[in-house]
């Protein structure tokens, strides 16, 4: 099947997440029984929905750690006999943090709309990943229901509650401040130390996640929120390849991948049919 598909990011295919969110659904939904018009619509939701938001998110992040970096740099200890001590500060560092946790929290939510597609629920809402809503379960619980407790994917799904949850927790913290509060704090000084920018939610004034450094956690929330999406994708292509006992959904390992378009799946000949090639 040839798809066609908007030009929607300068960065092109040797961006991990450029390649990872359009290539890869191409390649593998090809290998897939699907119908021509879902795996349209599965690559057109993840090239012009997740694509967009997560290099948003990934844009905040590598802005801040430059802007931080640069930062960092300026900081002057102080020494015995000074009197005064600039302590630098992240500029935007508020609105930054909060338009991050909006493309979040909206990735998730478009992410969804793939989960509908491809098993006919009727999610909406991004807490529903790991919150069950208007009678129905979790996605994490549908998940675990449909292939059983003991099956890969549950244990797959089981891990993005610490992962994600987060993330829609910040954000309700902005959009309903009360009784759970966002807080980020700038760069601040412990003695002669500079100390990284954090966030975290905080309920009553006590600790209810985090405070952890701001871009590293921004950084594994785009890294898992890519991950998320991927799993979503070889779950359905599992259960519905063209060829089940020929062909399989393989991981390439990352120093394998090849630098003008690092995807991390394909579908490759399953073991026992290399074997009986190579008896041939």
């Amino acid at each position: 099947m040839l798809f066609e598909i908007t030009k929607q990011s300068e960065r092109g295919t040797p961006d991990s997440i450029v390649a990872r969110l359009t290539v890869q659904p191409i390649e593998i939904l090809n290998h897939t029984n699907l119908s021509a018009v879902d795996q349209a619509k599965f690559v057109q939701l993840s090239v012009s929905e997740l694509l967009p938001r997560l290099q948003r998110c990934s844009e905040i992040e590598q802005r801040l750690r430059k802007e931080a970096g640069e930062r960092r740099s300026q900081f002057k200890p102080p020494r015995r006999g000074d009197v005064s001590v600039e302590i630098p500060q992240i500029p935007n560092l508020k609105a930054e943090c909060e338009n991050f946790l909006y493309e979040a929290k909206n990735y998730l939510r478009d992410l969804l709309k793939l989960v509908n597609l491809l098993w006919g629920t009727q999610y909406e809402d991004a807490s529903e990943w790991v919150q069950g809503k208007k009678g129905r379960p979790s996605v994490q619980d549908f998940i675990v229901d449909k292939f059983g407790e003991g099956h890969v994917n549950a244990r797959f799904i089981r891990q993005y509650k610490a992962c994600v949850e987060p993330f829609v927790l910040m954000r309700n913290a902005v959009e309903h401040p009360k009784p759970t509060e966002l807080v980020i704090k700038n760069f601040t000084r412990e003695g002669t130390e500079l100390r990284e920018a954090t966030w975290g939610i905080e309920r009553d004034g006590k600790p209810e996640y985090g405070p952890l450094p701001i871009v590293e956690d921004m950084a594994c929330g785009v890294r898992n929120l890519l991950v998320l999406a991927e799993d979503m994708l070889v779950m359905a292509a599992q259960a519905n390849l063209a060829a089940p006992g020929l062909v399989a959904v393989q991981a390439i390992p990352e120093q394998d991948r090849k630098a003008e378009c690092p995807v991390k799946y394909r579908i490759r000949p399953t073991a026992a049919v290399l074997q009986d090639i190579a008896r041939q």
